[in-house]
């Protein structure tokens, strides 16, 4: 197939070739956040592209995704030929996302180009048109780079595949048919395509069939830059070595928001860190259904924002549709985070230039025209109302470095290193967030050094991104002067933690103390395999408001524990470590990294007490009415346990309880408490539900989906973009069997609020 011509020579030769014969440079560039750049760790190739991107967006576009009128998928092909580009191009720009990962087979082998090699081994699975090149077509020159997900095996999806790549009779057959199918792809795409996340290649299961330096050199066939990841522990420990030295980022596999980088290169095997998660109800593949998003606007900016200061990557998985792609409530999801992140643009047209200055005119570059500059001591200047600025510039290896200055200080906020081994436009070089709303002023000054491996000074003015969304207020720090320490507490610093630093202590009876003004709060923690348990008091109470379980499977900074409705005024938060733990558990570690009394705690009036209760069924006793989930007892005891749903529940089934305020409120957040009455603690509370709104209880828009819920300790806090409505439902469709009731399924809670 014809090839796009990549021009790596000086901007002065690119400039002259463009002058003369009107050749575009065709270069592979993104939306990004700046960083510093550091010396690699253990990346075969660099990473920068992807620390700059920040995040992208994956789609499991498949064989078997459904379309969105319902109704089996469409023959493979039909919906390859049907593919709109440019729906595509227009929903990845307006999430922001810095690039794309697509793709190229899944749980049936299905290719959607020509592959000569694929036909030889099976008949019927590719097609005839090239949908790769068109994607890349289509979004390339919004900055959008391309990566390929890849399986690596043959599933029971697919038996005339597993027969025909001799999947069970012949693994080294099979190896090296992935090897040939993969180098048929590079070769095919070569530097249009930037990265390939490699699946099941799991240690001590599928990945015993492979090679792996001799399947990271065919990845990278085409294109020696290529990023190359394997998936070698899933939704697991993700602590492998087997990709060092062989791959460049890590896999990162994962269904929720607890796990955040210390690091740039803190990725398995010392790799660039990078995040793949599923962020809507349907998961990876969109077989059934509609896609909604699991967290919240705000829990997932807040996410990006924290890997993005680590230097690490977050890959947004949004489910689609066969026909019109990214489902609306995702797609919003995503404008909203591109909103904090990304900003609106600003073409370099806008800004006012100091000193020697020239304009090119290239479709490489957003809006088509960049300024660019050599000479030391020239700048760029721009003065915007909004929270927060990014630079878009260009990279490259005659790409020299700049200070950048913000509302007229005479100290860089910043200096921006605009060396790279390849020539990147529309590359946000530096992004500033947090920013007090109001009017403020960029200015980019031209240095005269440079890195030691660039052959000239060249920084650009590509775009400016303005971001207005006013951003949540910081939270307390562990270090503040409004929280005290009692016992045995020791310090570490580590740039996961929330300002850097965190207390920690496995003494029994130790404390912490938080005082605060305001009518909530939230502990943001520690959990993980080796921690323990601690009570939470509240005002010098005598009695835990909640006893919090920190032990978890995987290691994370949490928010442990959430009280809404307090009175208006001042308050105490004791942390009082216990001396038991989880069996579970290997340690009794207990972590205090930072408290939030404004957006951790949203206060307010709980809308749920005096609101009428509905259900889909109910003992009615005394101790577990239906009037108990919003009595304004958060614990279950004699006589106000909570609700429950009906005795006869020997077959897994849904359930269903509704609130109604009798009028419509405006609410953004909904707290769930399970029951915690010795052993029977957390049993009841459903392991995939919903929880949905409606103004006339018949039809309902649902603003948070969990599946695959782990046992819970203590409140559970939920919130999602503010609703106005008169009623809130929850529903849960896949229920939890108490083994110390029989294993019966039932829904219960011992309080809901809504704030």
């Amino acid at each position: 197939m014809a090839r796009n011509i990549h021009i790596h020579s000086s901007p002065w030769a690119r400039r002259l070739c463009l002058a003369l014969v009107g050749l575009f440079v065709l270069s592979s560039a993104l939306v990004i956040t700046h960083h510093p750049q550091v010396a690699r760790a253990n990346p075969v190739v660099s990473t920068d592209w992807m620390a700059r991107a920040g995040y992208g967006v994956a789609m499991h576009w498949t064989s078997q995704s459904i379309p969105s009128t319902g109704g089996s998928p469409a023959a493979y092909c039909t919906a390859v030929n049907n593919f709109n580009v440019n729906t595509l191009a227009q929903q990845l720009s307006d999430a922001g996302a810095g690039y794309l990962l697509f793709t190229i087979s899944h749980a049936q082998q299905y290719f959607a180009f020509p592959s000569a090699k694929l036909d030889s081994v099976i008949s019927g699975r590719t097609c005839t048109r090239d949908l790769y090149s068109d994607i890349y077509n289509a979004i390339h020159p919004l900055g959008i780079k391309l990566m390929f997900y890849y399986p690596s095996i043959a599933t029971s999806e697919d038996p005339s595949w597993q027969t025909a790549s001799q999947w069970n009779s012949n693994p080294s057959a099979f190896a090296q048919l992935q090897y040939d199918l993969v180098t048929e792809i590079g070769n095919r795409y070569g530097t249009k395509l930037d990265g390939w996340w490699v699946d099941n290649c799991f240690d001590g299961g599928y990945g015993s069939k492979y090679n792996f330096t001799t399947y990271a050199n065919a990845l990278r066939a085409g294109n020696a830059n290529r990023l190359v990841t394997f998936n070698f522990k899933g939704q697991g420990t993700w602590n492998s070595t087997t990709g060092q030295g062989i791959e460049d980022y890590a896999a990162g596999e994962s269904v929720d928001l607890s796990r955040l980088p210390s690091s740039r290169y803190s990725g398995e095997g010392g790799t660039q860190w990078q995040t793949l998660i599923a962020m809507d109800n349907n998961n990876w593949v969109l077989t059934s259904g509609s896609p909604s998003p699991s967290f919240s606007d705000a829990s997932v900016i807040d996410y990006a924002t924290n890997i993005a200061a680590h230097q690490g990557a977050f890959t947004y998985n949004a489910s689609a549709y066969q026909d019109t792609l990214i489902g609306t409530a995702t797609l919003n999801q995503l404008k909203a985070l591109k909103a904090a992140r990304r900003g609106t643009r600003v073409e370099d047209t806008s800004a006012t230039y100091s000193g020697t200055w020239n304009t090119i005119s290239n479709t490489a570059y957003s809006g088509g025209a960049d300024h660019y500059s050599t000479v030391a001591g020239a700048y760029a200047q721009y003065s915007f109302t909004g929270t927060g600025v990014v630079w878009y510039g260009v990279v490259g290896t005659d790409h020299g470095k700049a200070d950048v200055y913000l509302d007229g200080s005479s100290t860089p906020d910043a200096t921006i290193d605009c060396y790279d081994t390849s020539w990147r436009a529309q590359e946000p070089l530096y992004t500033k967030t947090g920013l007090t709303s109001g009017t403020h002023t960029i200015k980019i000054v031209v240095r005269s050094d440079r890195n030691a491996a660039a052959t000239n000074n060249f920084v650009e003015v590509d775009a400016l991104g303005i971001i207005t969304v006013v951003t949540a207020p910081p939270k307390t720090d562990d270090t503040s002067a409004s929280v005290s320490y009692t016992g045995t507490w020791n310090t570490i610093a580590n740039s996961a933690y929330y300002g850097g630093t965190d207390h920690y202590t496995t003494t029994a009876s130790s404390y912490a103390q938080y005082s605060f003004t305001g009518t909530g709060v939230t502990w943001y923690g520690i959990s993980g395999q080796d921690h323990g348990k601690a009570d939470v008091y509240l005002d010098g109470s005598g009695t835990p408001d909640a006893t919090v379980d920190c032990y978890a499977s995987t290691w994370g900074v949490r928010a442990l524990y959430t009280k809404n409705g307090l009175s208006n005024g001042s308050h105490t938060l004791k942390i009082v470590v216990r001396s038991d733990r989880n069996a579970a558990a290997t340690n009794n570690y207990i972590e205090v990294d930072a408290f939030d009394n404004g957006s951790g705690g949203s206060g307010g009036t709980n809308f749920a007490s005096g609101a009428t209760v509905t259900a889909s069924s109910d003992v009615g006793s005394s101790d577990w009415a239906k009037a108990k989930v919003n009595d304004g007892q958060r614990h279950a005891v004699s006589g106000a346990y909570g609700w429950t749903s009906s005795n006869s529940t020997g077959s897994n089934h849904t359930e269903w309880v509704t609130l109604n305020f009798g009028s419509a409120k405006s609410f953004s957040r909904v707290d769930l408490y399970p029951r915690d009455d010795g052993a029977n603690a957390g049993y009841g509370f459903p392991i995939d539900f919903t929880i949905a709104v409606s103004n006339d209880g018949t039809n309902w828009t649902t603003v948070v989906t969990r599946t695959g819920y782990a046992l819970p300790s203590g409140v559970q806090s939920f919130t999602f973009t503010s609703q106005t409505a008169q009623y809130v439902r929850v529903q849960g469709t896949n229920l939890r069997q108490n083994p110390n009731d029989t294993n019966f399924y039932r829904l219960q809670f011992a309080e809901i609020e809504v704030y």
